[in-house]
């Protein structure tokens, strides 16, 4: 438990213990992983390329193997606004975002914090354009 895989960690990463992680869901009320429910294709109304399924995030201290995720309800989903956020620490700003079709997109700094709340929901019925 002590040794992280490698994919759990991102290389640019400076803030999180060496059993940290850089990669979690976003987890609460409408969103994808909604308490401990499994998510399913179908709970994704809003369309799999408009949904994120895993962030980057900075500041956490979760270790791996510890069943923590982003929490919706604190989150400002303003990027890189810091601990415990969606952010890192790539140059520019740049934050990854996996999404449920398995494409993965950067979100910036600049990204609308509106847009980024809409991308983390499967159903809400928003229109999304980050891009």
């Amino acid at each position: 438990a002590e040794q992280v895989p490698p994919i759990y960690r991102c290389l640019s990463a400076k803030d999180q213990p060496s059993g940290g992680v850089h990669y979690m869901v976003v987890t609460g009320p409408e969103m994808l992983f909604e308490g401990d429910r499994p998510p399913k294709l179908s709970d994704i109304q809003d369309g799999s390329s408009q949904t994120i399924l895993v962030v980057e995030t900075t500041g956490s201290s979760a270790g791996w193997t510890e069943p923590v995720d982003v929490d919706a309800s604190r989150l400002t989903v303003q990027i890189n606004g810091g601990p415990g956020e969606i952010g890192s620490d790539h140059r520019g700003g740049v934050v990854m975002a996996v999404f449920a079709d398995g494409h993965t997109t950067a979100l910036t700094d600049d990204s609308d914090p509106e847009q980024v709340r809409a991308m983390c929901t499967p159903s809400g019925g928003e229109v999304v354009n980050p891009w």
